[in-house]
């Protein structure tokens, strides 16, 4: 017997979010269209987790959705947190570089 919320509970509730934010809406004399994408994280006290983590877990989460397509719900895998890393270390490395002159920026009309 299963007690508490399962991951397709917690994804079934996140998508049924995401559904009814993207219906239009009307407001006065206008169709309003909306959006949401949502990223899903754990948090359990009892093993040690902060609920700092577990916002940070999310926020990734919720990041990759977007970058998916937006409209989407994704739950927390470790290999995201690795991705999001790698791509905040090439982003240091760049400024970097651009600093140190180390880039020759070219444009093409």
């Amino acid at each position: 017997m299963t007690l508490g919320p399962t991951d397709d509970d917690a994804l079934r509730l996140a998508q049924d979010l995401v559904f009814a934010m993207s219906k239009p809406i009307q407001f006065e004399d206008r169709i309003c269209s909306f959006g949401a994408s949502v990223g899903l994280a754990y948090f359990d006290p009892a093993a040690g987790g902060s609920i700092e983590t577990a916002l940070t877990n999310a926020d990734i989460a919720l990041n990759a959705a977007k970058q998916d397509g937006r409209g989407l719900c994704r739950i927390f895998e470790s290999k995201m947190r690795e991705a999001t890393l790698h791509h905040i270390l090439m982003i240091q490395q760049i400024k970097a570089g651009i600093t140190a002159h180390q880039f020759e920026p070219h444009y093409q009309p």
